[in-house]
Parts: structure tokens; C-alpha cells; sequence
């Protein structure tokens, strides 16, 4: 209904999934593995909790009736790397139910009381850089970063043709930045993310009338996680 464009990982995108996850996360176990070396890497392993405001707004709002959605997740960051650096892998999934609809040539919106079900599923793999402590106990920690996104995106509904349902893979990025609060081995994140995964919407039904083409969105995160 919103329009989606071709845009499936296929093989190729699930091996280069795999190789950047391998080449992320390699630096990390090869410092955890060198001799007489202290034990300074660590893993925070957290769950998420964001409000993701949708790049397409007027495209969401007339098939959800608003164009935020709730994402729920978890991720884990390797920490210590290499002075500030730390990889990240992250997902989260957010589903709305809203009605397919008519968009006439002056943009007005018709629903047609067909239930329509969206649901997202971002995958963000990466890293950043954490920055010099606001404390000197090192126990608020300001930190920024960037990964590559992988969104799986759906739309159901149960009077449709199994045709006219959507189920699509597309590729973009997000960057981040955010600060951090520690307590021994808890510790609560408080984030911006922006992403993009642009033209893979707009071919037709909702996105081309309004001429919107990014799957997108800013978004506020709470993460809440232990370090081990």
C-alpha cells in the first residue's frame, strides 16, 4: 500500500552482512586474545526501548493515522577495543495496524476500512567512538557512532491477494550519538539515531502520491543494559 520498490538482500546481502559483522567484531576478540595483555575489553549487552518519528510522514500518517512507531530490541556494544573505539550490533521491531486507503489527485485520503498491518525491523551493525568522560570517575560517557542498517519491511492485511502483501529487505545507514550513566556493572543510555534507507518507496500507492521515497526516520532511544 505505501509502495515499495525492489530492494531484496538476496544472497549477496546476507554475505556482506556476515563479513561486515566478522570484520566489526574481529579487531575485538584478537585484542582479547594477545598475551600479557590487562583485560580491559568488555561487552554491554542491553535491551531498547525507542520512539522513531518516519521520514515518510505524510505517507504513514494517512495509512497509521501518525507517522511515529515504538520500536523494542536489544543489542550489544564491544567496548575497550582500542582507546575509545566500540563495535555495535543492534535490532529492534516496531508493528502498527492501520487501514488501506484512497489518495485522490488533490491528496485527499480515503480509508477504505481494510485493516493494514506494518511491521519494521531494523538491523544496525557498526561502532563508534566514546569520548572523554564527563567525570572523572569515568561514570557518565558521552559517545557517537555510525553502522550500516539493514530494514525487513512488511505489510499484511487479510483481505488481501497474497500479491498485494509485502515482504522486503532493504539496505541503508544510520549514525547516532548519545550519553551514557554507569554504575558498577549497570549502565543506562540515553540516544539520537537518524537513519536512511532512501528510495526503496515511491513506485506507487500511498508514497508515490505524496512523492515521499525513505523508509527513514529520527529517533529518541533509552537503552538499559549490563557490562560484563
Amino acid at each position: 500500500m505505501i509502495g515499495t520498490r525492489s530492494g531484496a538482500w538476496g544472497p549477496i546481502g546476507v554475505v556482506a552482512l556476515v563479513v561486515l559483522f566478522v570484520c566489526v567484531l574481529a579487531p575485538a576478540v584478537a585484542f582479547a586474545q594477545q598475551p600479557n595483555r590487562r583485560a580491559s575489553i568488555g561487552a554491554d549487552v542491553y535491551v531498547l526501548v525507542e520512539s522513531e518519528t518516519l521520514t515518510a510522514k505524510q505517507s504513514f500518517t494517512a495509512v497509521l493515522g501518525g507517522s511515529s512507531m515504538t520500536l523494542e530490541g536489544g543489542g550489544v556494544d564491544v567496548v575497550r577495543i582500542w582507546k575509545g573505539l566500540f563495535a555495535r550490533v543492534a535490532v529492534a521491531h516496531a508493528g502498527k495496524t492501520g487501514s488501506r486507503v484512497f489518495v485522490d489527485s488533490s491528496l485527499h485520503v480515503y480509508s477504505l476500512n481494510v485493516p493494514l498491518t506494518i511491521n519494521m525491523t531494523p538491523i544496525e551493525v557498526g561502532g563508534g567512538w566514546r569520548l572523554p568522560s564527563f567525570d572523572r570517575k569515568g561514570h557518565v560517557v558521552p559517545y557517537v557512532g555510525g553502522t550500516a542498517l539493514w530494514l525487513r519491511y512488511q505489510e499484511s492485511s487479510s483481505f488481501a491477494e497474497a500479491s498485494e502483501n509485502t515482504d522486503a529487505n532493504f539496505r541503508g545507514g544510520a549514525v547516532f550519538a548519545g550519553i551514557e550513566g554507569n554504575a558498577g556493572a549497570l549502565n543506562l543510555g540515553v540516544e539520537g539515531v537518524y537513519r536512511t534507507v532512501p528510495r526503496v518507496i515511491g513506485a506507487g500507492g500511498v508514497s508515490a502520491a505524496f512523492n515521499e521515497t525513505d523508509l527513514g526516520g529520527a529517533a529518541a532511544r533509552v537503552r538499559v543494559g549490563v557490562r560484563f
